[in-house]
């Protein structure tokens, strides 16, 4: 009695080929979008800490400029651009970022024109609304 090796035949080789084919494309497609969206999030990273900055670097100058004009005696209501809110030896304003924040600034003024920073912090510009527009299911039949 001659004993058979099991072989394998074509039809199943060539499946696991098409099988191992499929797998690599579907893991391939799977890691572009991965990548795009990482680069996606992280251009958006990048814009919103430049706006920031740019945000931070126009409060540094204001604060310079309100510290001149309060040893000079005047405080004016505007300084590049910028509306200021003098009251109870306190000034405060706000520097826009773009996309609904700010970069808002509290100052405490001392009588010899030195400010004293109480409040430098990124908020929102805009009022929060609640988006309701959702379908939810609540667990009953259609």
């Amino acid at each position: 009695m001659s004993r058979r090796t099991p072989r394998i035949g074509m039809g199943t080789a060539s499946l696991v080929v098409i099988f191992a084919v499929l797998s690599l494309t579907v893991f391939s497609l799977l890691t572009l979008m991965t990548a795009r969206n990482d680069r996606a999030l992280a251009q958006r990273t990048a814009d919103s800490v430049q706006s920031y900055y740019a945000a931070d670097t126009q409060a540094a100058h204001i604060r310079k400029a309100v510290e001149q004009a309060a040893r000079a005696g005047a405080l004016p209501s505007e300084i590049d651009g910028v509306a200021l809110e003098a009251a109870g030896g306190e000034v405060r304003y706000a520097c826009p970022m773009g996309e609904g924040m700010a970069l808002r600034v509290t100052l405490a003024l001392s009588p010899d024109g030195a400010t004293t920073v109480r409040a430098w912090q990124a908020a929102a510009d805009e009022a929060w609304q609640a988006d309701t527009t959702i379908q939810v299911w609540d667990g009953e039949g259609e």
